[in-house]
């Protein structure tokens, strides 16, 4: 199975989504506060399959409480941290 990469702002992608993934990973810019929103419209939109896994990388706390996603892992490298999230 040839895995599909998508490169872009996460947001418009997302939007443009007909189908449902089994890995998502974001690093949107540190410290521009979209997160959550990004998260957010992933599952508005059906972007990700049940048992799907949302890799996240972060420099900043993210909000994580108001969505249906499970916290499976999570490791900080210096000033990164990397949250592996399942639906």
């Amino acid at each position: 199975i040839k895995p599909n990469l998508y490169i872009g702002n996460s947001l418009k992608l997302i939007e443009k989504q007909t189908k449902a993934f089994d890995v998502i990973f974001i690093d949107p810019p540190y410290f521009s506060g979209i997160y959550e929103e990004c998260l957010s419209k992933i599952i508005q939109s059906n972007s990700i399959k049940k048992d799907g896994i949302i890799i996240l990388e972060h420099v900043s706390p993210v909000e994580l409480t108001s969505f249906e996603l499970e916290v499976i892992k999570q490791k900080t490298y210096s000033n990164k941290t990397i949250t592996f999230l399942k639906y």
